[in-house]
């Protein structure tokens, strides 16, 4: 949690995927973080209600 913590995700950060697959790749707080499928089993991703 710290080192996510580091990398900006905190609870409703606004996240964009950059990549699908293995690796998945996301942009936050102006970052792009990588992760592999094993550990995005740990964060739990809501949709945002996105218009337009």
């Amino acid at each position: 949690m710290h080192r996510l913590r580091e990398f900006g995700l905190l609870g409703g950060t606004r996240i964009e995927m950059f990549r699908r697959g293995n690796p998945c790749i996301f942009r936050l707080a102006g970052n792009k973080v990588c992760f592999r499928t094993d550990e995005l089993l740990h964060v739990l991703v809501e949709p945002d209600d996105v218009t337009g």
